[in-house]
C-alpha cells in the first residue's frame, strides 16, 4: 500500500467510496449519493492548502509460468482536508476526513492515510485538526485517538438518517508546537 496525493483520476473512485457510506451507513449525513463532479471540484478548490490523498493497493497478477503481469492500482481509500470555518479567525483550523473502502477495512488503510495527511497539515501551520465523528463509531473514535486527537464535543441527536436521531461527537488535535504567527 502507498499514499499520495489524489488526482482527478482518482475521482471516480474516491466517489465510489465515498457513497457507499452515504448509501449504507451513517458516516456521512449525506442521504443522497454525490456526483463525481462535485468531487472533482472540492479537490480542485482544495488545492495545495487543504490535501486530499489516496491509499493505492499495487498488486500484481501471476500470469502463470513464473511471469507476473501488473494489475491496476486499485484504490483502497482517500483522506481529505477542508476548512473548518470560512471566517477569517478561524483560518488556523482544519477539519479531517477518511473513507476507507469496505471491503478494506480493517487493514490500516486509515491509519496510512493519516501518516500521510497529519504531518502535511501540521507542515502547512494549521494548529487545529478537527474530527466529527456519528455516534457510536469506536472504530472511528480509535483511529483518531491513536492520533492524538482528544474528544471536546458531544452533540445529541443532531443528524437524522435511516429513520433515527444520531448523535455526532467532535475530537480535536493541537499541532504540537504552533508556528509563531
Amino acid at each position: 500500500m502507498r499514499v499520495r496525493s489524489a488526482v482527478s483520476d482518482d475521482v471516480p473512485e474516491i466517489t465510489r467510496i465515498f457513497n457507499h457510506w452515504i448509501a449504507c451507513d451513517t458516516a456521512s449525513f449525506y442521504t443522497s449519493p454525490r456526483p463525481e463532479h462535485e468531487i472533482a471540484e472540492q479537490i480542485a478548490r482544495a488545492g495545495d492548502r487543504y490535501p486530499w490523498l489516496v491509499a493505492i493497493e499495487d498488486d500484481v497478477e501471476d500470469g502463470g509460468a513464473g511471469t507476473e503481469r501488473p494489475h491496476s492500482p486499485r484504490l483502497l481509500g482517500a483522506a481529505w482536508s477542508k476548512a473548518w470555518n470560512p471566517r477569517e479567525a478561524y483560518a488556523g483550523s482544519v477539519e479531517v476526513s477518511v473513507y476507507v473502502a469496505p471491503d478494506s477495512t480493517g487493514r490500516g488503510v486509515g491509519g496510512q492515510l493519516y501518516c500521510g495527511l497529519i504531518p502535511m497539515l501540521d507542515d502547512l501551520g494549521y494548529r487545529t485538526l478537527l474530527a466529527g465523528i456519528t455516534l457510536p463509531n469506536p472504530t472511528s473514535v480509535r483511529l483518531h485517538e491513536k492520533f492524538g486527537f482528544v474528544k471536546v464535543a458531544h452533540f445529541r441527536e443532531v443528524g437524522y438518517k435511516f429513520d433515527r436521531w444520531l448523535d455526532v461527537g467532535y475530537w480535536q488535535r493541537l499541532h504540537r508546537s504552533p508556528p509563531a504567527t
